[in-house]
């Protein structure tokens, strides 16, 4: 009896390490995850989001419920609409416009045409002027001014 109690809690705890673990890996189901610039920076153009947590509002370790527009339409999609498989979920997110500014996700995240798949080994189509998809960009494309205080907080932590 005791014996079958400790496989049990084994396997819960095993379970619950690979659903936390798992999550830093959704950062490999959108293309340059890992290089989508801090909006609320201009100065640094190496200040990267979160390292790869795109979908949060927040820059630190935060619950799953603190997601942005990004993050929502992710989950969305990921747990209604593919049924978890996770190939399925960037060819219908990247088409898109999360944050509601003038670009869709796929152009904000360097695959423009959403040709890119999960486990290409090639890059998407631009690795430059990628911009965050969950925190809108001014509507005029040639104003470079950061979000502003509405979606940057004291600590670059955004909040749409």
């Amino acid at each position: 009896m005791c014996s079958s109690r400790i496989i049990v809690l084994t396997l819960l705890f095993v379970g619950v390490v690979a659903v936390v673990e798992g999550y830093q890996h959704f950062a490999y189901v959108i293309p340059n995850a890992l290089l989508v610039p801090n909006p609320c920076t201009t100065d640094d153009l190496t200040d990267t989001w979160g390292n790869g947590r795109v979908g949060h509002k927040s820059l630190a370790q935060d619950p799953p419920k603190l997601n942005n527009k990004f993050g929502k339409d992710f989950n969305r999609i990921l747990k209604k609409e593919v049924k978890f498989n996770l190939m399925e979920v960037w060819p219908i997110l990247c088409k898109l416009n999360s944050d509601n500014d003038l670009y869709t996700n796929g152009e904000e995240l360097g695959d423009p045409t959403c040709v890119w798949k999960m486990g290409d080994l090639t890059n998407p189509e631009l690795q430059s002027n990628i911009s965050h998809p969950g925190i809108p960009d001014n509507s005029d494309a040639n104003d470079k001014t950061p979000p502003g205080p509405k979606y940057c907080g004291p600590i670059c932590n955004c909040v749409p």
